[in-house]
C-alpha cells in the first residue's frame, strides 16, 4: 500500500541553511507535525516496516543537490516514526534518496512524502506507542495539513 502526504513548502530546510535556532526548531516541529497529522489522517496503519521518499519540485530551475533535502527529511521521518512506528531504526524504516522534480508551469513550489507499507500491519501497544498516540493525535474533521500546521505544532504535546 502506498499514501502520498503532502508538506508545507514553507518549511523546507536544506543542509546549506544558516539560521538561527529558534526559526529552525520552529520549520523542524512544522515538518515533523504535519508528517504525524498526514499519516494520521490518510489512515496509515501501524506497521512494522515503512519505506519513505521524499518529493520536492521547486519554483525555479537552479541546480541543486537532492542530499541537502535531508534536514527536510528527518524530522518527516520522526512525524512518521510518532504516527505508525515502533521505531526510526533500519529495522523498520527505509528510504531513498530524495527526489528533484522539474518546476510547474506555473513555477509553484511543493513537496511530498511517499510513505509505503513494506511490512505487516500490527496494533501498536505498551507504553511507548502510548506516548507517541499522545505527541501526534488523530485528527479530527477535515484537516489540511499544510494549512493546520503553522499552529499545530504549538499545541502538540511533545
Amino acid at each position: 500500500m502506498t499514501w502520498t502526504l503532502q508538506l508545507p513548502t514553507g518549511s523546507l530546510l536544506t543542509l546549506n541553511q544558516r539560521m538561527h535556532w529558534a526559526v529552525k526548531a520552529r520549520k523542524t516541529a512544522e515538518l515533523r507535525t504535519a508528517a504525524c497529522y498526514g499519516a494520521r489522517s490518510a489512515g496509515i496503519p501501524a506497521s512494522e516496516r515503512l519505506h519513505l521518499t521524499l518529493h520536492y519540485r521547486p519554483k525555479d530551475n537552479r541546480r541543486r543537490d537532492s542530499d541537502n533535502l535531508m534536514a527536510t527529511f528527518k524530522p518527516t521521518a520522526d512525524g512518521i516514526r510518532d504516527a505508525c512506528l515502533k521505531d526510526d531504526t533500519p529495522d523498520y524504516l527505509s528510504w531513498s534518496e530524495p527526489v528533484i522534480h522539474a518546476p510547474s508551469a506555473d513555477r509553484t513550489p511543493a513537496l511530498w512524502l511517499v510513505v509505503e507499507a513494506r511490512g505487516t500491519s500490527m496494533r501498536a501497544t505498551g507504553p511507548a506507542a502510548s506516548a507517541r498516540a499522545a505527541a501526534c493525535p488523530v485528527p479530527t474533521g477535515s484537516v489540511d495539513v499544510a494549512a493546520s500546521t503553522s499552529t499545530a505544532w504549538s499545541t502538540a504535546k511533545r
